[in-house]
């Protein structure tokens, strides 16, 4: 047996041994008191290391059964199932039961709980809540996190909320923003004087998430300080808690691979295979965190790949675990985006061993994967604006408008007492025009009414515009393609990351919105196509066209580009959305095949007829020996013929062998 299974065994036999002892001490009291939970969870951890995540919760019911607890023991059992099912089952539903049940028990208890129960308590609601892509709800519950927080001025408190929101910077792809947040989150951390496991765990998280951002920002060199710095930390700190050693392990095997992927961009490739192997050892010796190591599996596949060690990415791509999975629309968003990098890191192994069949299918699996990430992106984006609110950035203007409407309230309060003084006003002074009161009244009603529609009418109209603004940057944002739009002035209305990193690339000028289509400027010849293109649309007509794209990197690829109007409500053309694809390498194969067409029609040509005159000569004069008595001299004459024309065969067959082997060739 496996020394590292029997460690685990051992260690589940032990956690089932203190259990019982346990069980045997609770048989003696009535009651469980406050305190005495703690040991019963470090026994759940222990049991999920041993025997994985999915035996957390059976333990921990088990080894509670028959218990009555004291709040503060429930408030921390609650806690830990809250992030089981946040965390590792991926329950959203059942963690946000926890999460109010951490409300509901606070508030029932509100003698017995501190503002960082309290604090914690709101957090639980507001993480689950932005799983759950309720931004609306999630912001609400941040911020009473946040006035608790900074009301008790707890450095440890802060550090957890700023966390969050640096998360959700991240997840908006705001990285620089989100890099800084992160480091004031360790800043707050440190000064925290909690050195318990949580803190110093969350610490570690939070250099990593900052290597990470910078990363994802393009800052490679200082991706790798910080990834650097977490594995100092971790190392450093690791010791200190020999119950969570499995914990922290994890935690190092993700900095490995996150390093492995930034050395891997700077073409280090020793280094990056040498972290790939450090955090997929990690994960493989304790047969944990599965999704994190299929993902380092595909990269270090597409490293050998670059690298042209095609029998070591071979045997990471036949992977069980990164074959196609059949219903792209039923899978988890995880395992979606495994399924896409695990297409393109096979299009691009195929594609240069030189397969095209295999290369075309899997390219062809890639693109159903992104349209499939696509849709999901753009479903999303609608629920989230059916909610009200699209992300935590809003903070501001969400507190904005929470003024806005307190002040229409005042202002609607001061105006109905107006109305009410005037009106008792002129009851008193002019009692002879009592009619004419009654109509202003009426008629005072009406406008009121009307106003208040035409504000409802303009509310809807302004959220309308903000759901097709963002529906439409949520599309074009999450593709490699390049997508702009334009409106009839042919100024830019918007445009995604790719078109602008391009443009500048090209021109060293970033694009903006409301201003000119930069290639008039900058490259007239090639953007009187586009013209073309953008003309046709105007006119109400989709139009694609196929060109030779602008030579970058002395080279010109070629591309594909799709126009199509784009209409208002009332099917008015205000402008062109556009699509530009690269085909090369579609073409490069189009061309291929169109070569080894042409090589099989001169094959068929000399088979059918340089192979005729020879082969009707034999047949002659066999059929004249066959029907004919002939003599010596004229046997001997046809024979030196048939001799001459199976020499001339021959040669023409030597012809067709040679014509096969360069059309194998090609």
């Amino acid at each position: 047996m496996n020394p590292k299974t029997t460690m685990k065994l051992f260690i589940a036999a032990m956690a089932m041994v203190v259990m019982a002892l346990a069980g045997c001490k609770q048989e003696q009291t009535t009651k469980q008191t406050t305190g005495q939970t703690g040991n019963i969870l470090d026994l759940a951890d222990i049991a999920k290391y041993a025997s994985g995540p999915q035996a957390y919760i059976p333990f921990l019911d088990s080894a509670l059964a028959g218990q009555e607890l004291a709040p503060a023991d429930r408030f921390q059992v609650y806690i830990k199932k809250h992030a089981h099912y946040l965390n590792y089952a991926d329950q959203y539903y059942k963690a946000q039961q926890y999460a109010d049940s951490l409300l509901e028990l606070i508030d029932a208890n509100r003698d017995v709980f501190d503002s960082g129960n309290m604090f914690h308590a709101y957090m639980s609601k507001a993480n689950v809540c932005y799983k759950l892509n309720r931004y609306s709800d999630a912001f609400k519950y941040y911020a009473k996190a946040k006035a608790v927080a900074y009301s008790c001025k707890s450095d440890c408190e802060e550090g957890v909320y700023l966390f969050r929101i640096a998360m959700s910077f991240y997840h908006e792809e705001k990285y620089l923003e989100s890099a800084r947040l992160f480091n004031e989150t360790y800043a707050k951390l440190t000064s925290c004087k909690n050195d318990g496991q949580e803190y110093n765990f969350r610490r570690q998280e939070t250099i990593g998430n900052t290597g990470l951002a910078y990363f994802k920002a393009g800052l490679t060199d200082s991706s790798i300080h910080y990834y650097r710095a977490a594995i100092d930390y971790i190392l450093l700190w690791m010791p200190q808690f020999p119950g969570q050693i499995h914990n922290w392990e994890e935690a190092l095997s993700v900095v490995y691979g996150n390093l492995g992927s930034s050395y891997g961009s700077l073409k280090n490739t020793d280094s990056a295979e040498t972290y790939y192997l450090k955090s997929l050892a990690l994960n493989e010796a304790a047969n944990r965190n599965l999704k994190d190591r299929l993902f380092n599996l595909i990269k270090l596949a597409e490293l050998y790949t670059d690298a042209e060690k095609y029998s070591q990415a071979e045997h990471l791509l036949t992977d069980e675990h990164t074959l196609f999975l059949e219903n792209l629309n039923n899978l988890t968003a995880d395992s979606l985006e495994l399924v896409y990098r695990a297409a393109g890191a096979n299009w691009k192994y195929y594609q240069k061993k030189g397969d095209f069949n295999n290369a075309i299918k899997y390219l062809q699996r890639f693109h159903e994967a992104h349209e499939a990430k696509t849709l999901r992106t753009q479903k999303n984006a609608n629920y989230d604006l059916a909610k009200g609110i699209d992300n935590v950035e809003h903070e501001t203007q969400i507190a904005n408008l929470e003024k806005d409407v307190q002040i229409r309230r005042q202002n609607n309060i001061i105006m109905a007492l107006t109305v009410i003084l005037i009106a008792g006003a002129l009851m008193v002074i002019y009692r002879s025009l009592k009619r004419f009161q009654q109509n202003y009244k009426t008629l005072e009603q009406k406008t009121e009414k009307i106003t208040v529609e035409s504000a409802i009418k303009e509310e809807e109209l302004q959220r309308k515009i903000k759901t097709d603004q963002l529906n439409f940057l949520a599309l074009i944002e999450n593709t490699d393609d390049f997508l702009w739009s334009v409106d009839l002035q042919m100024r830019y209305l918007a445009f995604n990351k790719p078109f602008k990193d391009y443009l500048y690339k090209l021109f060293e000028v970033y694009p903006r919105t409301g201003q000119k289509d930069i290639l008039q400027e900058k490259n007239p010849v090639f953007f009187e196509k586009i013209r073309a293109g953008y003309v046709k649309a105007f006119e109400g007509a989709a139009h694609q066209i196929l060109e030779k794209g602008i030579v970058i990197d002395g080279f010109a690829p070629d591309i594909e580009i799709r126009f199509k109007p784009i209409k208002d409500e009332h099917g008015n053309i205000i402008g062109v959305s556009c699509f530009r694809r690269d085909i090369t390498e579609f073409l490069g194969l189009i061309r291929k095949l169109a070569l080894n067409n042409e090589q099989l029609k001169k094959i068929a040509w000399v088979q059918s007829h340089k192979l005729r005159g020879p082969l009707t000569t034999i047949k002659g004069i066999t059929s004249a020996i066959k029907e004919h008595e002939l003599d010596q001299a004229h046997i001997a004459l046809m024979m030196a013929s048939l001799q001459e024309k199976v020499a001339e065969m021959d040669g023409i067959i030597h012809e067709i062998v040679a014509m096969s082997d360069d059309q194998q060739e090609l």
